[in-house]
């Protein structure tokens, strides 16, 4: 089933984020320098940027150097089989029926499965789940020492890691409730140690910060993952099933650091969609733990598994990995889920000069990777982690076309803009602007004056 949901990764697994995550990645790994303050916008050029996933970016851009879209897709479907790897770990230490194991793994690979891909929380989901298989009674120094790492390493890779720190929190709580000392005070010691390796961020104390502010920031509903669980539709219905199979087995347990994990997971997860990788999992092994006390008839008593057997099931999972990656696609534009304004984003880099774009959220961060960020934007899909709600705002009434939008262009200092074919606001109508370039998907246009090096002022396709 694994090898299965990491076939799934072979399209789409790339959204309009990962362009300009690579952007961040290219201007540290190629210039060396640190991407805040802010150098790829117009409008907070200077600012702080909380670049909360700067290594992973880093990361993301060296496997692009090595393998191109393909090393991002195997990124991408590695990620998702070491996902879900302690779930099939745990069904293992379980003992649980095969079938069991496959249903599990289909209805928790299907709830993360919307939020997987080439992107740097991945990472997170990754430690999250490892962490979470650690914690289990004696909790000895070996396994202190590396979840507080862990923990360290998570801090420094995606803005998430507030997650893993209540998790280790909650195995605090539940082992003092259980009067098991040892094991309290070895996760005691793995949230500090974790605690001391976050701040060796460049942001320090500013990092934890950050996720409450994400939160706060009435820009984020604009991205789907930050609105709330959908769980009556196609695509969210699996965690639905979940919640609905852990109603009805009961998985509270005060001294149990998963249930306590859990229920303090499942608001947040209701309200915001985004934190569902991290509490499907761990809904998923709290309920299977609850059915497998209830229900012995769903384990298996054969002892430990052969090593052939386990070699074999190994060899399985790299044979899938093989074949995943020979069914990658070779550009970068194959693998993005988004429709991109590949044609347009060409004949403004061909014909126009490096100058300030007013540019379609979703398409900044192309524009950003395919432009080596000499054409600054307006706005990106760093909208929770640097612009203001005014700037948002102002983005949003020229996106919608609303009363004053054509005063907000006219006086920023775009030269360009790339825009949808049928947005409402038609920016090339504007006095001083005029239409450079259109195809079925994009309008570019230039403000007189603006240098557009090429014959011929349209192109229509």
């Amino acid at each position: 089933m694994i090898v299965l949901w990491m076939l799934t990764m072979t399209a789409g697994w790339g959204d309009y984020d990962i362009y300009w995550h690579l952007a961040v990645g290219r201007l540290m790994v190629e210039q060396g320098r640190f991407p805040s303050p802010d150098t790829f916008s117009w409008s907070m050029a200077g600012q702080t940027f909380i670049a909360y996933s700067a290594q992973t970016d880093r990361l993301l851009y060296l496997l692009w150097k090595l393998g191109g879209a393909t090393a991002l897709g195997m990124f991408a479907a590695i990620g998702f089989a070491l996902a879900l790897l302690p779930v099939a770990l745990a069904c293992g230490r379980l003992r649980l029926r095969p079938a069991v194991e496959l249903v599990a793994l289909i209805l928790i690979g299907g709830s993360v499965w919307p939020y997987m891909g080439a992107r740097p929380h991945v990472a997170g989901i990754v430690l999250f789940g490892f962490i979470v298989y650690l914690l289990q009674r004696p909790f000895g120094a070996r396994h202190a020492l590396v979840v507080g790492v862990s923990l360290g390493a998570w801090a420094n890779l995606h803005g998430s890691f507030q997650v893993g720190f209540g998790l280790v929190g909650a195995a605090v709580l539940a082992w003092l409730v259980a009067r098991d000392m040892r094991s309290m005070a070895m996760a005691a010691m793995a949230f500090l140690l974790g605690f001391g390796l976050s701040l060796l961020s460049p942001f320090g104390l500013r990092l934890w910060a950050f996720p409450f502010r994400s939160l706060s920031n009435p820009t984020v509903p604009y991205n789907l993952d930050w609105t709330g669980l959908r769980p009556l539709t196609p695509t969210f219905a699996t965690m639905g099933i979940l919640i609905l199979l852990a109603v009805a087995v009961g998985v509270w347990r005060a001294t149990d650091p998963r249930a306590i994990a859990t229920m303090g997971l499942l608001l947040p997860t209701i309200q915001v969609a985004r934190y569902t990788p991290f509490s499907a999992p761990l809904l998923g092994l709290v309920t299977l733990e609850r059915l497998a006390e209830r229900f012995p008839r769903l384990r298996l008593d054969l002892g430990r598994p052969s090593r052939g057997l386990v070699f074999a099931g190994w060899l399985l999972v790299f044979l899938g990995a093989v074949f995943t990656a020979a069914r990658m696609p070779v550009s970068m534009e194959e693998g993005t889920s988004n429709t991109l304004p590949q044609t347009a984003v060409v004949r403004l880099l061909d014909c126009g000069q490096p100058a300030p774009v007013w540019s379609n959220y979703d398409w900044s961060g192309y524009l950003l990777w395919r432009g080596g960020a000499r054409y600054k934007v307006g706005i990106d899909g760093r909208a929770e982690t640097l612009y203001t709600e005014q700037v948002f705002n102002e983005y949003l009434k020229v996106h919608r076309g609303e009363d004053g939008w054509e005063v907000i262009v006219q006086r920023s200092p775009a030269q360009y803009a790339l825009i949808r074919a049928n947005a409402p606001a038609a920016i090339h109508t504007l006095p001083g602007w005029r239409e450079v370039y259109r195809d079925g998907v994009a309008v570019v246009a230039a403000r007189d004056g603006a240098a557009w090096g090429c014959e011929g002022a349209t192109a229509r396709r």
